[in-house]
């Protein structure tokens, strides 16, 4: 997984409402996402994206109508400002969602700046009963700090007791930055989100999603994901103030026309045709809602990706597990470059076999290979060492014992077919001839020179998960000082002699 410069990553909730039931108000969404960058900030990749899925899932369980969801793209202050006073005035319930560039002090958009100051008075402008804020960018829990919010562990809000107030939530705290991935296809922050509003973060089951779920689900969430990122861990921070009796529901995920079920393990659900990641799932036991359409679903397990795909019509309830068809190692997916597999795979490779005569006085042997590989999605890199056992020859008067070493670097492509995989490789080897005579009644001779080869290696499906088998084949060519190699008249003169000859090898690989 490869994470982008930071994108930002604060969630604002600010909650000011009455505790009626919120399921029969009338909401509003205005969904903004900002990929560009104001000068001196790398533009970002998925920001728009994540304002589509943030809209998607409000629109599909958040009683939002379809025509009240409002998604800009791109603008400037004035735009929000204007899209503000517009859809917002007479809502019931007013949902502002933000992911873009932002520091301290505003929302920073190409071409202008829109104040936290100036946001916030013109969405209480509108007179919305609830307003429901999400910015989802860097270092803005300051605006929080502005507020009385604290960086902390998950809260606790007593959802039997309130009814008017206010809840401001941050996803990173005012000195840390925020994460977007590109292999999630968004941020951190946005995609738990998402998910946790779809149903994973429905910790009761009683098929609503209260700001309680979400909060704890996606600090745990974001928390989690961003400990492995090298750009430091996200900490949700939040303030609450409410007060009166009631149960805020953020979404109702009962109202899915479709609903997946998962078990153990990590699962990734994204759309089939265009890609796009629509969920991870890390609860064992949830579910979320779907709209009906074709979904992949993969599962990670520790030596490979189990997926599969599903077409969710109207009221369908599938088991994850049971469209799990394909299981793919990770060494494979690498190759592959699946957006929800793996960076890089590893094995261990042993290899033995027979190295041809190179010369006189330096016969065919049998050679043996350790190698250790790191598997890239396009190329994979494997150091060895290899090492002949002794090889002899005569001469009328001595006999002589030869014993080849090399230390080598092989660059691989591989080929996957259902039932093999086709491997073709160049390497570069520095090689250590030593050669002494079995009596001690000469000096021994060592000369180092290099070897080069190309290979071609077909390789088996894993065997037992994690298991290999393949026959390799290597064309070399040696390069040596072969006056230092021999004391045969084929290898002396005093220069570098080259000599082609052949590697034949089985070998057997453990990925992981």
């Amino acid at each position: 997984m490869r994470a982008s410069a930071p994108i930002f990553a604060l969630a604002v909730f600010a909650v000011s409402a009455s505790s009626t039931a919120f399921a029969e108000e009338v909401r509003v969404g205005i969904f903004v996402g900002s990929n560009g960058a104001p000068d001196g900030r790398t533009p970002l990749s998925h920001a728009e994206a994540d304002a589509a899925r943030m809209r998607d899932a409000f629109v599909e369980l958040g009683g939002i109508a379809p025509n009240a969801a409002h998604v800009l793209r791109a603008p400037d202050a004035t735009q929000i400002l204007a899209m503000i006073d517009h859809a917002g005035r007479g809502a019931k319930m007013l949902v502002f969602y933000y992911s873009g560039h932002a520091d301290e002090r505003a929302l920073l958009l190409e071409g202008s700046q829109l104040s936290f100051a100036e946001l916030t008075e013109a969405l209480e402008a509108t007179g919305a009963q609830l307003s429901l804020h999400i910015v989802d960018a860097c270092r803005s829990g300051a605006l929080t700090r502005e507020k009385g919010a604290y960086l902390g562990e998950r809260f606790t809000v007593d959802t039997e007791s309130y009814g008017e107030g206010k809840v401001v939530i941050t996803s990173s705290a005012e000195w840390e930055d925020s994460l977007e991935s590109d292999r999630l296809g968004g941020s951190f922050f946005t995609l738990h989100m998402a998910t946790g509003l779809r149903g994973a973060a429905d910790q009761d089951g009683d098929g609503r999603v209260t700001l309680d779920e979400a909060y704890r689900y996606v600090y745990g969430r974001t928390v989690q994901s961003t400990l492995a990122s090298g750009g430091g861990v996200q900490h949700p921070t939040f303030r609450y103030d409410l007060s009166g009796r009631g149960d805020l529901t953020l979404t109702w995920p009962t109202r899915a026309r479709g609903v997946l079920r998962f078990g153990d393990g990590d699962y990734a659900v994204t759309e089939a045709v265009s890609g796009r990641l629509v969920a991870e799932v890390a609860t064992s036991g949830a579910s979320i809602g779907v709209a009906p359409g074709r979904y992949q679903i993969v599962r990670r397990a520790r030596d490979a990706l189990f997926s599969g795909q599903v077409e969710i019509t109207p009221g369908a309830d599938v088991r994850a597990e049971d469209v799990l068809e394909e299981r793919t190692t990770y060494a494979r997916l690498v190759r592959k470059g699946r957006p929800t597999g793996p960076v890089l795979a590893h094995a261990i490779r042993l290899q033995a076999g027979l190295r041809g005569r190179i010369a006189s006085g330096l016969e065919a042997a049998p050679l043996f290979r350790v190698g250790y590989e790191v598997a890239l999605p396009w190329l994979s890199t494997m150091a060895y060492v290899a090492a002949t056992t002794p090889a002899g020859f005569e001469t009328p008067r001595l006999s002589y014992r030869t014993q080849e070493l090399g230390f080598g670097l092989l660059v691989s492509r591989a080929i996957d077919f259902r039932y093999v995989t086709l491997r073709g490789g160049l390497a570069a080897e520095l090689v250590r001839l030593h050669q002494a005579e079995v009596r001690a009644r000469e000096p021994d001779r060592t000369s180092w020179g290099g070897a080069f080869s190309a290979q071609v290696a077909l390789e088996s499906v894993p065997i037992a998960d994690v298991l290999t088998a393949a026959i390799v084949t290597e064309a070399a060519l040696y390069a040596y000082n072969a006056s230092e190699a021999a004391v045969t008249p084929d290898l002396e003169g005093g220069s570098v002699a080259t000599r082609p000859t052949y590697r034949a090898l089985l070998a057997l690989g453990y990925q992981f």
